[in-house]
């Protein structure tokens, strides 16, 4: 401790007499220079291109009380005084008469020079407390207004005026006044002389001595603003940036005066009391630096006290200046009592070894030197511009490297801290990643367990009980997504989480989520809207990850949206795509934006606070940016940006046996659509993914398990290949496709056709539990995960297609309970028909016996693997059942038969005439007079139509389509079984039109393709074997 603080007094007593070596030097350097003598000084031979500017130091001759002129000069040269300048008047011994503090004077010096025609330059410093500038009679300059008594104007402002020199001998005359200072008044600053150059660089370097000054201040003060404003609790910095401002007034209001030069029409009186303000500031603030700096070794008690001190020179300036100027003595005890309880402030602290405790004490000796030579020069007692220029910049360097010192040692000591939390935060990490796989398990034990419980009991529990079970439900959700959120977080923290970008649509996706939201929004009073352009460049972005993006932000603004909208846009910005969210929500108070992104920083009560911080990062990864703007109240704007496809991209290497989300595809595996892979195979599966390779791996795969494939790349296009009637099996469906999402496609074909008759699987990137509800909502059979084995898949669709077989199944089934339907009591009716006719004609008997035989024939040789008969054998089958109501019912059937000639084709068995029956059973048997029916068979352009027209009773549209329905509960089933078998082999129904008391019409439209296709089905084999 000894070497320490021996090594401390080496230093400041090099320090000090550095500073006063330099000063000497200063001094002596002035001594060298011509001196007046007795009013006079001789400068014809000095040169100022070579030596500068002139001090005019020595005897001026002095005339106490009086403002005389050069006049006065010449008549009283009997006893003339002679005093020493620069110094206060006050000083001075006139006749034995100490000159008064308040007074007038007139000081005169006569200068030779060899300068005659040029222009020379006098500049002033500090003449207290006014002055006029004569030469050889004319005044140049002015500060104040100079007068005998009180009603002077005080002005002491210093200035560098030029003049012409008509002579060798200059007479120069100052006129000083002073009634407010208490020390005293007089030229207490040096004059300079010297030629125009000399004294205009000698002017502008005293200007930018200042300025530097109070740049240098004012930017360390800003600094330090600045590092207080991001570390609240360090309040020495904002002290200290006190302190800086309190110098940059200090240096304003001292020296040239800038701030009077900037501000000319400022009362002199205020200008004063600034000064003084400036300095009790610069105590005042150094004080509270240290004390909150090193508050261990403080004390309170003399922080107020000084304080106190300090408050009261603070109201002394606002008296006259005649008045507080008489305690400018105690201005510089103040100041000295704040330095000398800084010294021990920081004695103490390197006895108990603080961190750059030295550079304090090295900054505040440069600092008491800088100010007790500034308060000499106050006090009229020395000159300020004597003393080195860089003494206030010594002491700012002194005080940032204490600072620096002091906060490098902290990051030290928290890099040492950082890297055991580190390693606590990664075993942290790998426990909730454990947990978290463990967890997953018995989640989705619980969910499906209470979701089988409310489903099977069903009426058996109440209404409390079934909402207690649908809470835990939604806990056991909120946990299982929470637990995937920290899973998510752990491989981002880690590095391991991979992204697999390729190019999006925008718009689809978007209408994705959205139609996810609208599944879980049922009930709430939010409307969705997506305003993304559909011919909106593609994104490039991993497509699970751009989906988890935006479910987790529709997800927050959905929280905090009770109703009102929510709308997505997107535009392109440079090599960007940017998406805002924007919903009429609670909005966002401003102190939680700053750390809205930070994990586990939530908005409300609700939530994990993780799926922000964890989106951030997912668009960050790749390459992208997010903001969030909101005003509470207003709702929230969320715009994210991410980077537009840049077209082709070079294809990885691709494993056949495994589906992944690939780079855009090289320009060979291009893919024209729609493509029809026709193998010849059973089934015909409808392919739909906009991204080609997949599209490519989905044709090879599903081709080798002997698969016709039809591929597509968009939602419209499989719309497109449902309305051409040909006959599709099964649907493989992307969910995130250009112009339309899976889900629409989903609702848009469920519309036509039901789960059994077409089955649809949904393939997609997304994992939440609430997009698989939102597909299946959509009316999808299935739902598959990318990435995917091909084997799984065709297991999956061979599942489906074996369901699709068994309802074909039942579809024959029904056929033959129609043929059972053909009721004993019909044929005891037709019996007792033909007895009848036996006694009255034999021929129509006969006639009659031969129609039964052929309508029984037609009925009973149809097996459940005969799918196809010829139009003619239909149509037979028809005539006989015909004839043998006519012979029943006679003239009340009337029949008309309006086939074209030639046209003949394949269609399902027991079409037409359970249509024809239920017209004559059903429609003009229910009047008393009968009606008519209309068979017809005719091509429409590319279409068969066959029809069947009557004048019966008619239906309510609610019949109609009550009758068609799957959920109708009649005992017929007929006219659905027909409806069903139509959809299976030609994708085309019944058209249904009656109007009641008028009668019905029945159409079917069948397409050659489709009856091509069914054509090669009836020669080669059966669809069901």
């Amino acid at each position: 401790m000894k070497i320490k603080l021996y090594a401390l007094f080496v230093i400041v007593l090099s320090v000090v007499v550095g500073l006063l070596g330099t000063v000497a030097v200063f001094e002596n350097k002035s001594a060298e220079n011509p001196k007046a003598k007795q009013g006079y000084l001789d400068l014809s031979h000095y040169d100022f291109n070579d030596k500068g500017p002139l001090k005019l130091d020595g005897e001026w001759e002095f005339i106490p009380n009086k403002l005389v002129d050069s006049q006065y000069f010449i008549d009283n040269q009997k006893t003339p005084q002679y005093v020493k300048v620069p110094s206060l008047w006050r000083k001075y011994s006139i006749e034995g008469q100490q000159v008064p503090l308040f007074t007038s004077a007139t000081y005169r010096l006569v200068v030779k020079t060899n300068n005659k025609g040029q222009i020379l330059g006098i500049k002033t410093s500090n003449i207290r407390m006014s002055n006029t500038l004569i030469v050889n009679g004319e005044k140049i300059a002015q500060s104040g207004v100079p007068k005998e008594d009180s009603s002077y104007v005080a002005h002491n402002t210093p200035y560098a005026k030029f003049f012409y020199a008509t002579d060798h001998e200059l007479e120069i005359i100052v006129h000083v006044a002073n009634f407010d200072y208490a020390s005293g008044g007089g030229i207490i600053g040096s004059i300079y002389f010297g030629d125009e150059r000399s004294i205009t660089h000698f002017r502008e370097k005293s200007l930018a001595y200042d300025w530097i000054m109070i740049a240098s201040l004012l930017t360390m003060a800003v600094y330090y603003v600045g590092f207080y404003w991001h570390l609240r609790k360090d309040v020495h910095l904002f002290y200290f940036s006190l302190f800086c401002f309190a110098m940059v007034l200090y240096s304003a209001t001292h020296g040239e005066k800038l701030l009077h030069g900037l501000y000319p029409g400022m009362p002199y009186a205020l200008f004063q009391r600034l000064q003084g303000i400036s300095t009790v500031l610069i105590g005042f603030f150094l004080l509270l630096y240290y004390h909150f700096s090193l508050q261990s070794f403080s004390k309170p008690f003399m922080i107020k006290l000084l304080s106190g001190y300090g408050a009261m020179l603070m109201l002394s300036l606002f008296l006259p200046a005649s008045i507080n100027s008489q305690f400018q003595l105690l201005h510089s005890i103040y100041l000295l009592m704040v330095f000398l309880y800084i010294i021990y402030i920081q004695v103490n602290a390197i006895r108990q070894k603080v961190t750059g405790a030295m550079y304090l004490v090295n900054g505040s000796i440069t600092l008491i030197i800088y100010f007790v030579v500034g308060t000499l020069n106050v006090m009229g007692d020395t000159n300020l511009n004597t003393l080195p220029p860089f003494l206030p910049f010594i002491y700012l360097l002194m005080l940032s490297l204490f600072m620096a010192h002091r906060f490098s040692d902290t990051y030290r000591k928290n890099e040492e801290l950082s890297q055991q939390l580190l390693k606590v935060d990664k075993l942290k990490d790998e426990f909730l990643a454990k947990t978290s796989h463990e967890f997953k398990t018995p989640l989705h034990g619980i969910i499906n367990i209470t979701q089988t419980l409310i489903e099977d009991l069903g009426g058996k529990i109440t209404v409390e009980q079934r909402e207690s079970l649908s809470i835990v439900t939604q806990i056991a959700k909120r946990l299982a997504r929470l637990v995937n959120d920290i899973l998510d977080l752990s491989k981002l923290k880690q590095g391991q989480l991979e992204l697999d970008p390729k190019p999006l649509d925008v718009h689809s996706s978007v209408h994705g989520i959205l139609q996810v939201f609208r599944f879980i929004l049922k009930d709430k009073e939010v409307e969705l809207i997506n305003a993304v352009p559909k011919n909106l460049a593609n994104m490039y972005a991993d497509e699970f990850r751009f989906g988890q993006i935006l479910f987790n932000l529709i997800d927050n603004a959905v929280k905090h949206t009770k109703e009102g909208f929510i709308e997505i846009t997107a535009e392109e910005r440079g090599n960007y795509i940017e998406l805002s969210i924007r919903d009429t929500g609670t909005g966002i108070p401003q102190d939680l934006l700053e750390n809205i992104f930070q994990p586990f920083a939530k908005r409300s009560l609700e939530g994990t606070g993780l799926g922000l911080p964890i989106t951030k990062q997912l668009i960050e990864l790749q390459d992208g940016f997010i903001s969030i703007h909101s005003d509470l109240g207003q709702g929230a704007i969320v715009k994210l940006q991410l980077p537009i496809s840049k077209g082709t991209r070079e294809m990885n290497s691709i494993d056949e046996a495994f589906i992944v989300s690939s780079p855009f595809p090289h320009p060979s595996m291009r893919l024209e659509t729609p493509q029809d892979q026709y193998i010849g195979g059973e089934y015909t599966i409808l392919v739909a993914d906009d991204d080609v390779t997949n599209l490519k791996l989905l044709i090879d795969g599903l081709s080798r398990e002997g698969y016709n494939v039809l591929a597509v790349q968009s939602g419209r296009e499989v719309l497109e290949q449902l309305a051409t009637k040909r006959k599709i099996d099964l649907i493989l469906l992307d969910v995130m496709m250009p112009e339309m999402s899976g889900y629409e496609v989903c609702k848009e074909v469920r519309k036509v056709y039901g789960l059994i008759e077409l089955p649809i699987v949904m393939l997609t990137a997304a994992i939440h539990q609430d997009e698989m509800q939102a597909a299946y909502h959509s009316g999808a059979n299935d739902f598959l995960h990318k990435p995917f084995e091909i084997h799984e898949l065709t297991m999956r669709i061979r599942s489906l297609l074996m369901m699709n077989r068994a309802a074909v199944d039942m579809a024959n089934m029904e056929v033959a309970f129609l043929q059972a339907q053909i009721k004993p009591h019909f044929l005891f009716n037709v019996f007792n028909t033909i007895l009848s006719l036996s006694y009255t004609d034999i021929e129509k008997a006969r006639h009659l016996i031969n129609k039964l035989a052929e309508f029984l024939r037609g009925s009973f040789e149809f097996t459940n693997t005969e799918h196809m008969v010829p139009l003619s054998r239909e149509l037979a089958l028809v005539k006989a059942y015909v004839e043998i109501e006519r012979a029943r019912f006679k003239d009340r059937i009337k029949v008309e038969y309006q086939l074209s000639q030639g046209v003949e084709f394949l269609l399902p068995p027991l079409i037409l005439q359970p249509i024809v029956e239920n017209a004559i059973r059903h429609g003009i048997m229910k009047r008393a007079e009968g009606g008519w029916i209309k068979v017809g068979v005719e091509q429409v352009n590319e279409t068969y139509v066959i029809y069947v027209e009557d004048n019966g009773v008619g239906m309510t549209d609610e019949q109609c389509g009550e009758i068609l329905s799957d959920q109708y509960k009649g005992k017929s089933v007929g006219l659905r079984n027909i409806q069903k078998r139509l959809f299976h082999f030609y994708r085309t129904g019944l058209d249904l039109k009656s109007e009641v008391g008028r009668g019905t019409r029945v159409v079917i439209h069948i397409t050659p393709q489709a009856i091509g296709k069914r054509g090669v089905e009836m020669d080669d084999k059966s669809l069901v074997n």
